[in-house]
């Protein structure tokens, strides 16, 4: 900060010592312009500011439209003005330089498609001109002489001249060539053609007042015109992009103009006389291509030549010199594709033939140039293409070195995080930034804003610039962020703020919003803001909250679980122990020892109960839990927990129920034998614990594809608000009256999990006091066998074995990637097969079905790596429908058959594979 103020302090004291010249500046792109950061710039700007810094001068610009600068100089309001073109009129006033800065004409700028091409192509036509304009008021004078009617509208200056054509507002409009030439392109113009009126521009002053300072920059700027490498040719080249303007050798109204004077020629002749004609018509051509040749060829540095049809040179300027290292002459009749690098040669010739076969008749493209001796050079050719009914008369060119250009250009890029060199640059990295950046006026009016900030107002940057965006957000909220404005702008502090914010859709988030003062040399005030959206940083810090709630008190109730256990393992240890200890005793009766040794094979059961539940737990917890998918029939299920349980249950003076709605043909399902028989018998023994009097009943019911299983009882309950929570790892532990109860407190937590493993879900419905029953589902997959066990009826000869006689020599592909389950299907089908080919994934099935189109059968399974057998059964149906695809899989679930058939697959088998229902269903298909 130190350093800043020193800075600063250095500015100042410099500025006390320094002359102030006051300059009016208007809208002259690129020799002085006000850009979008309110700065003054331009390759005038940049050569003044070159004097200043050797001749310890400031020059302040005092910024407005043209017409306003003539009248601020006119006033004395400013010392200077530059870009002034020479009138009768103006001169009254003013004191002109003695050196002209430029060399300007007017120029008719139009859209692409446009049919103006010539002066008389502008009647009926409304043009935009600047307003105290020369070469507007010229081409109103020039229209009228020639009686050309059309409308002229004026504006303050050349780019709303350009902006009204862009916007086809008005037929077209008049800017000089500096401005033009660079600006063409970006408001996707192009020249009509219509060239005007070539003038000087000078530097000039108030009449009779400052001598010695128009005398000063006269010095410097003639010394500057005659030098290629001064600060204002660098400059100039710099800011016009290199392009500073050129003159089309024959523009349209140019060629109608001459076909006038032709025919006014041939009615002179006869009067005149064809001689004299001839010698006047001689000597102004060869006046004007004598004072064309030293104006221009001699003088600039920009390469001039003219080609035939075919790309040879016809002339060539003296700048041949500086381009290809050849004097002009050893240029005539070679090809201009010689002198074209071999990169850019091709696209060059390419170019060149869409020119001859296009109707326009100027273009604009950059190539790369070689010399003799191997200079390569970056060009700009600006081409005119003059034609005499379609034929190629000559190709006129105008070629601008822009090497260096090219490589400020690569630097810049390069260089693009450093804002100084370029304002785009700096706009580009405030639009990239994620956080929403804003500067405000002293009355809290937005100036500048980056795309971050529209985007969370969802609004555009002109609906935002210069409004407070007060309307746009809720009461509440503006008068505390317009209050924070106002405290920050007046006594400077920062402040970082936490705020709502309801933006356009009523949509509302929470923004920190980082605010501070800058004041610039005027002693202006400007707020510079830095939002940044911490809605899910909030959210967030509520998620932690919760999860932090969340596990401390999962670690309560871990704690709870792990005391239980403690107690619920010591318990049935100390029964064990105990008992065995008194067995001991000699003296024992034998219905005392009978009586010992039952309560410890109780206690051991109960210990076994309870590390069965820890494993199953662990291995739950732990993702090992394996399932082993048979058929299992349901009643015999039913009917087995029934009669395991009954003696218990009446031995508590409960009634047992079950009953079972499907006949026994219709019960037989793939699922987990072993599971279901878990989760059956934990949920009765919850019955029979939590039940004092009454009974138990269990069964199922068919409801759609699933199997619906409940367990009611006529226990204790359950509270409305633990129903939820008791099917939970580490909750039951917690539950009240728990001590009135036997168990660790996980058969639900592991029911609940074999159920969804199965393919089902679980709930309970439950009232304190009068009982509790347990749901549960499974996926019913019954029919699938029932349906083949009718469609297809095992053959058997005499001898009572399979007969399949009847199918042999078929070529299958098995698709399997377990090679045990490959092997036993190899061995199941080979005495039917002529050729058995094996592979691992669907991929390699895919590649074998094009290798081998004769093949009559594949055995697809589903789960495969690589690729599953969906989707190699869908891709090899693409090219072939024919081959019979029977799907296997260890999976049994409901809807498997159905997939299968839907992706193509002719049948469906599930695993264990059954070897005779595999051959039925070859014979179903090859019989």
């Amino acid at each position: 900060m130190k350093n800043i103020i020193f800075f600063f302090l250095i500015i100042i004291t410099n500025i006390n010592a320094q002359e102030v010249v006051k300059v009016g500046a208007f809208n002259f792109y690129p020799g002085i312009f006000q850009d979008t950061d309110g700065k003054i710039k331009g390759f005038y700007v940049e050569a003044l500011n070159e004097i200043a810094e050797k001749e310890n001068k400031k020059f302040v610009y005092v910024y407005g439209s043209w017409d306003e600068g003539l009248q601020r100089i006119k006033n004395g309001e400013v010392d200077i003005l530059t870009s002034v073109a020479f009138t009768e009129e103006r001169s009254k006033f003013m004191d002109y330089s003695n050196t002209p800065l430029l060399t300007v004409w007017g120029e008719v700028y139009v859209i692409p498609n446009s049919e103006i091409n010539g002066i008389l192509d502008l009647e009926g036509k409304t043009i935009a001109i600047m307003k105290s304009d020369f070469s507007g008021a010229y081409l109103k004078q020039l229209t009228s002489k020639l009686t050309i009617n059309c409308e002229f509208i004026e504006t303050t200056d050349f780019e709303e001249v350009f902006n009204l054509i862009s916007s086809k507002k008005v037929d077209a409009g008049v800017v000089n060539n500096t401005f033009g030439a660079p600006k063409f392109k970006e408001y996707k113009l192009r020249s009509s053609g219509i060239i005007f009126n070539p003038f000087d521009i000078f530097f000039t002053v108030k009449k009779d007042t400052n001598g010695e300072l128009l005398k000063f920059l006269d010095e410097y700027f003639h010394n500057w015109k005659h030098d290629r490498n001064s600060v204002f040719n660098i400059a100039r080249q710099k800011w016009s992009h290199g392009k500073v303007g050129s003159i089309e050798v024959f523009p349209q109204w140019l060629k109608n103009g001459i076909y006038s004077a032709l025919l006014l020629i041939l009615v002179l002749i006869i009067f005149i006389g064809l001689l004299r004609y001839k010698v006047r018509v001689a000597k102004v051509k060869a006046k004007e291509s004598e004072k064309e040749y030293k104006d221009v060829v001699e003088t600039t540095s920009d390469l001039i030549t003219i080609v035939d049809g075919e790309g040879k040179f016809l002339f060539v300027s003296k700048a041949s010199i500086d381009f290809f290292e050849l004097e002009p002459k050893d240029c005539i009749g070679k090809s201009a594709f010689d002198f074209v690098n071999s990169d850019d040669r091709e696209y060059t010739m390419n170019k060149f033939s869409e020119w001859l076969n296009s109707s326009e008749s100027n273009f604009h493209f950059e190539n790369k140039t070689i010399s003799k001796k191997g200079k390569v050079l970056n060009v700009s050719w600006n081409i005119h293409i003059e034609r005499n009914n379609n034929q190629i008369v000559k190709i006129t060119s105008i070629a601008r070195d822009i090497t260096k250009l090219k490589k400020t250009e690569f630097e810049l890029i390069k260089a693009k995080d450093q804002a100084e060199e370029s304002e785009k640059y700096l706009d580009n990295i405030i639009n990239n930034i994620g956080d929403p950046i804003f500067v405000k006026d002293e009355h809290s009016r937005l100036l500048i804003v980056n795309e971050a900030f529209c985007k969370i107002f969802g609004l555009s940057k002109n609906e935002i610039i210069g409004k407070t965006l007060a309307e746009d957000v809720l009461p509440e909220e503006r008068e505390n962020f317009l209050k924070i404005d106002r405290q920050v702008l007046k006594d400077g502090n920062e402040n970082i703020n936490e705020e709502l914010l309801t933006t356009k859709g009523s949509k509302t988030i929470t923004i920190s919003t980082r605010k501070t003062r800058f004041i610039d040399d005027n002693g202006n005030r400007y707020l510079i803001g830095v939002i940044r959206n911490i809605t899910k940083v909030k959210e967030k810090e509520i998620e932690l909250i919760k999860a932090k709630e969340k596990a401390e008190e999962s670690d309560r109730l871990k704690s709870a679980f792990l005391s239980n256990m403690s107690h619920e393992i010591r318990t049935p240890m100390n029964g064990i122990l105990g008992f065995s200890g008194l067995l001991k005793n000699p003296n024992l009766t034998g219905d005392q020892q009978q009586k010992f040794i039952e309560i410890i094979e109780k206690s051991g059961a109960r210990m076994l109960n309870i590390i069965n539940d820890i494993v199953d737990i662990s291995k739950i917890e732990a993702g090992l839990m394996e399932v082993n998918l048979i058929e299992s029939n349901v009643n015999e299920q039913i009917e087995y927990i029934y009669t395991f349980f009954k003696p218990e249950v009446e031995t508590k003076g409960l009634t047992l129920l079950y009953k079972n709605e499907l006949p026994s043909k219709e019960t037989i399902i793939k699922t987990d034998r072993e599971k279901l028989f878990a989760i059956l018998t934990n949920l009765v023994k919850n019955a029979i614990k939590y039940s004092i009097e009454g009974s138990i009943e269990l069964g199922y019911h068919k409801n759609g594809s699933s199997l619906e299983f409940y367990v009611k009882d006529t226990g204790i309950g359950i509270p409305k608000d633990r129903q939820e929570a008791i099917f939970e790892r580490f909750i039951q532990a917690d539950i009240s009256d728990k001590m009135a109860h036997q168990g660790a407190g996980l058969g639900l937590s592991i029911t609940k999990a074999y159920v969804e493993t199965l393919g089902g879900k679980i709930w309970v419905e439950s009232q304190e006091g009068k009982g509790s029953t347990f749901y549960f589902t499974l996926p019913y997959n019954a029919e699938q066998k029932e349906k083949i066990s009718i469609d297809n009826e095992i053959i058997l000869n005499e001898t009572g074995k399979y007969d399949s006689s009847e199918v042999v020599g078929l070529k299958i592909l098995i698709v399997e990637d377990d090679e045990t389950s490959s092997s036993l299907i190899g061995i199941t089908v080979e005495n039917i097969s002529s050729e058995i080919i094996k592979v691992m994934n669907g991929l390699e099935a895919i590649e074998a079905c094009r290798n081998n189109p004769d093949i009559d059968l594949i055995l697809m399974d589903i789960k495969m790596p690589v690729m599953d057998g969906y989707s190699a059964t869908q891709q090899i149906r693409q090219f072939n429908k024919d081959v019979i695809i029977i799907a296997q899989t260890a999976y049994g679930l409901a809807g498997d058959r159905e997939k299968a058939l839907s992706v193509g697959c002719n049948d469906y088998i599930s695993k264990p594979i059954d070897g005779k229902l595999l051959l039925l269903l070859m014979q179903k298909y090859f019989n």
